[in-house]
This record gives C-alpha cells, sequence and structure tokens, in this order.
C-alpha cells in the first residue's frame, strides 16, 4: 500500500534483507511505499531489512492506554510502534466494568478506519488530529477482549471483581458495537463453549486463557472453534506429566496457535526454546505490552488498574 510518509523514491540503507526466510545481502530500494529492489549494491551500513512485526495482544504503549484512548492517543502509540519495526496491531482490552468498553471501543473503531485509509493522500487525518497530520504508524488492525470470561482462579493483572460468567448475548453486542476481531476467555467457565461457538460465527477468533481447564476442556474448545491460547505458561493451569492442561494442548494439537511473550521475564529461555521446537511455525510472538511500554519509571494505568514501575536498584 502505497503511504505518503515515504518519499517517492528511497534507498533504506540496510546491509540485508530477509525474504521468504532467506538473508538476502545488499540495500532495498522503495517507491512510493513499496519495495521494488532488495540486494542492490552498494550494502548499506544499518540494520536488516524485515517484513513488518504484527501484535496481537498489547494493552498500551508509549504513555497510551488503549482501554482509555481517544483517537489521537491511538495515533501517539502507532508511530511508536512503527519506530520498533510494528506495521499493525491489535489494541488489548484488559477486563473492565462494563461501562468502560464502549467509549473505548468507539475509539478503537474510528482509529481503525483512519489506519485503513493512510496512504490515500496527505488529507488523511485522524480525528482529534491538527489538520494535514496524516496517520503515521502501525495499522489498527481491530480489538482484543481478554476477558471479561476469564477463570477467578488464574485472573493475572485483571481484577477479579470485574470477571463475569460467558454470555453468548453480552458477547455478540460487544462485537456488534466495535471491531472485534480476538476473544480470549476460559472454557472450562459455564457457556464458554457456546461464546466461542458464537463468535466464531461473527468471524472473530477465540484464543484459550486466564484458564483453569484441564486437556479435555481445551480440546473441546478447539472443536468449538477456538484456535490460539494466549501467552503459553503464563496465567493458565500449569503442566504436569498426568494434567498437561492447556500449555500440553496447545503445543501439540495442529489447530492451536500459541502466543508466547519472549522477553526472559515470562518464560525462561529454555522454556521458549521448548516452545519453539514443538510449535515451529504456530508459534505467534506477543509483547503484551502497557502504557509503561518504553517509558521510564512512574505509575502507569492498566484499564482501571494502576501500576506503578520502578527500576530495580543497581
Amino acid at each position: 500500500m502505497a503511504s505518503s510518509i515515504f518519499p517517492p523514491a528511497a534507498i533504506l540503507g540496510v546491509r540485508a534483507a530477509l525474504v521468504d526466510g532467506d538473508w538476502v545481502p545488499g540495500d532495498v530500494e522503495v517507491r512510493d511505499g513499496r519495495v521494488t529492489r532488495v540486494g542492490v549494491a552498494p550494502a548499506g551500513r544499518g540494520g536488516v531489512a524485515v517484513p513488518g512485526f504484527v501484535d496481537a495482544h498489547l494493552n498500551g504503549f508509549a504513555g497510551v492506554d488503549f482501554l482509555a484512548a481517544d483517537v489521537a492517543g491511538h495515533a501517539r502509540a502507532a508511530a511508536a510502534l512503527a519506530a520498533t519495526g510494528v506495521t499493525g496491531h491489535v489494541p488489548t482490552f484488559i477486563t473492565s466494568p462494563p461501562e468502560a468498553y464502549g467509549p473505548a471501543l468507539a475509539a478503537a473503531a474510528a482509529a481503525a478506519a483512519a489506519s485503513e485509509t493512510a496512504g490515500s493522500g496527505p488529507d488523511t487525518v485522524p480525528a482529534g488530529e491538527p489538520a494535514g497530520a496524516p496517520w503515521r504508524g502501525s495499522r489498527v488492525l481491530g480489538v482484543h477482549f481478554e476477558g471479561p470470561w476469564l477463570s477467578p482462579r488464574w485472573p493475572g493483572a485483571h481484577d477479579p471483581a470485574s470477571l463475569r460468567e460467558p454470555d453468548v448475548g453480552e458477547a455478540l453486542a460487544l462485537c456488534a458495537y466495535g471491531p472485534v476481531v480476538l476473544v480470549t476467555l476460559a472454557p472450562e467457565r459455564p457457556a464458554a463453549l457456546d461464546v466461542v461457538a458464537a463468535l466464531r460465527r461473527c468471524g472473530v477468533a477465540v484464543s484459550i486463557g486466564h484458564t483453569d481447564a484441564d486437556a479435555a476442556a481445551v480440546r473441546a474448545a478447539l472443536d468449538a472453534g477456538a484456535r490460539s491460547v494466549t501467552h503459553l505458561h503464563n496465567a493458565h493451569r500449569r503442566w504436569a506429566a498426568r494434567d498437561p492442561g492447556p500449555a500440553g494442548v496447545a503445543l501439540t494439537d495442529a489447530r492451536a496457535h500459541v502466543m508466547v511473550i519472549v522477553d526472559h521475564v515470562h518464560l525462561a529461555p529454555e522454556t521458549a526454546a521448548l516452545a519453539w521446537a514443538a510449535a515451529g511455525p504456530r508459534l505467534v510472538l506477543v509483547s503484551d505490552a502497557m502504557e509503561a511500554a518504553g517509558q521510564g519509571d512512574g505509575t502507569y494505568r492498566l484499564g482501571d488498574r494502576t501500576v506503578t514501575v520502578r527500576s530495580p536498584s543497581r
């Protein structure tokens, strides 16, 4: 897609490019926002050109919390994400009181529309931005609802007081209100499989997470249409030799994409390597970033919760 943020022709100044998994030495030429040549001599001094990253799970970025963001906030986060190589992202809404979702969905829908049309010319301006300021950053690909239909045994950072029983009517109403593309839920909860099936009929992807489901319940969710597990090994029933739970099924069932946070904090390096060895192309790297990402010490939002960030003492 051509974009007004690029000059008509440019050389990126990189030393190589990754093309369909192959290393191609040399620079990259871009014309009107499209790659026209790779392997251009002489090679540049910079890094390596790779396809843009897509982050399917992040709660905020660079001082922006997506649940509280207006369209201008989405645009700021999108610009900061693009600087890290992310060209498409799915804002995540953490479990919250029902009244928080409507305004957040409306803002995300407007941001998605603005980013979708970006590149059509210099007059593409997201609502809330100054006239003449086009969308410059990662595309908003839709919304990820992480909750509120999660297990109270594995809430993680979610407020247990806002968790609710799965309800088909509520799920369909939320999806009708805004651009929902992904929902994470706990499939062992009452009516959860009905919600999975209803969401799939509406074209919404379903992920299994924050769950106490055993292997049988996870397989039942996959049978109903779920197709991924959210942040493997984090905030769900633990793997055991005779009770493999979500992790055991995700790593062995070819239907499941496996989302992992590979920051050497959420998973040990050996655990991440094992997930890659087992899942291979089904592995999906996500950041699960929040408003504090890219910022310094301070107090930040995560939905309706407050998070204090302090650097470790040295």
